[in-house]
């Protein structure tokens, strides 16, 4: 009896390593990401819901835990230091050159558990700060998470959709 659970076993253990090989060998995936192309507007208030003017808007990539100041995503991007500032009606408009920009490779293994073996999306973080204010942190992917309602008839129109958020700083 021993000898026969010993054997169910080893076999169970050889067929679970086969698998994994067999999926690791016949499930590769190479992929593409990047962000829309995109019209993005940011709107700077405080509590009460009044604008901020000259608040300073950054963004920079965090790779192997390092903040790299250079990596910016849009058209046109500002000098690092210096970032953008709102305008009198607190805003800060830019636009985001869409495409493919990033990507990888995944194994899927028993074909249906991902792992990143290669690549991946570059982690870009945001910051809004203002003199008096706490500032704030955010993923520029969070600046995307609301879809205009026209961007599939501008996007055919090849038309940039506008992508709106409104950023509240707290003393």
């Amino acid at each position: 009896m021993k000898a026969r659970k010993r054997t169910l076993i080893i076999s169970a253990v050889f067929l679970i390593a086969f698998l994994a090989l067999a999926s690791y060998i016949t499930g590769q995936r190479i992929w593409d990401g990047g962000w829309p192309s995109a019209k993005v507007r940011l709107v700077v208030t405080n509590e009460t819901g009044e604008a901020i003017k000259n608040a300073r808007f950054t963004m920079y990539s965090v790779n192997d835990g390092k903040r790299d100041e250079d990596y910016y995503p849009i058209e046109n991007p500002p000098k690092p230091t210096e970032g953008f500032a709102t305008g009198p009606d607190g805003s800060i408009e830019f636009e985001v050159e869409g495409g493919l920009s990033f990507g990888g490779t995944t194994w899927m293994l028993f074909w249906c558990i991902p792992i990143e073996l290669e690549g991946g999306a570059p982690d870009v973080r945001c910051e809004i700060t203002a003199d008096g204010f706490k500032p704030i942190e955010f993923t520029f992917d969070s600046l995307f998470e609301n879809t205009p309602p026209d961007a599939k008839e501008k996007l055919e129109k090849d038309i940039r959709p506008t992508y709106e958020t409104i950023h509240r700083l707290r003393r």
